[in-house]
C-alpha cells in the first residue's frame, strides 16, 4: 500500500476584505461584464503566498453592480521556497482557479439573501489572468 504525501503547497484560507452590491431594479436575466484584477505577495520568511483578487461586476443595463475584494492564503514547505517565484504556474494559474469558486458562492449567497434575485457568476477559465498576476506579484 502506498503512503499518501502531503502537498508542498496548501490553500489555507479565504476571506472577503470588502464588498459592495448595488441593485437599481430587478432583472430577469443579467448580462454581466466581469473584470478581475489579481495581485499577489510571496512572503519568503513565512513560507506563504497571499492572493488578492478584486472582482468588479456590472450588468450591461447598469441595474446591478458589485465589487468584491478578497484575500486568500497558501502555505508552502520551506524546501520549496526556492521554486516559488512570480513565474510559478501554480501561483499564476492554479491559485486563482482555486479561489474563484469561493467568490462565486459568496456573490450567489449574498444576492440570494437580498430578496432581489440570485446572481450566479459563470464558471470561468482564469488562465488568461496568469500574465497579469505574474506582473503583479511582489516578494517580501
Amino acid at each position: 500500500m502506498s503512503k499518501l504525501q502531503n502537498s508542498t503547497f496548501r490553500f489555507t484560507g479565504f476571506h472577503i476584505r470588502e464588498s459592495h452590491i448595488l441593485f437599481n431594479g430587478n432583472e430577469a436575466e443579467i448580462q454581466m461584464e466581469i473584470k478581475i484584477i489579481p495581485t499577489g505577495i510571496i512572503y519568503q520568511s513565512l513560507n506563504q503566498f497571499e492572493l488578492l483578487l478584486d472582482v468588479y461586476i456590472k450588468s450591461k443595463s447598469g441595474l446591478f453592480e458589485a465589487t468584491i475584494k478578497s484575500n486568500s492564503f497558501f502555505d508552502f514547505d520551506s524546501d520549496t521556497s526556492q521554486e516559488l517565484s512570480p513565474d510559478n504556474k501554480f501561483l499564476t494559474q492554479n491559485a486563482p482557479a482555486i479561489v474563484f469558486p469561493y467568490i462565486r458562492a459568496y456573490i450567489g449567497t449574498l444576492t440570494a439573501q437580498s430578496g432581489v434575485g440570485v446572481v450566479l457568476l459563470p464558471a470561468m477559465n482564469l488562465s488568461s489572468l496568469a500574465d497579469e498576476l505574474q506582473r503583479n506579484i511582489r516578494i517580501e
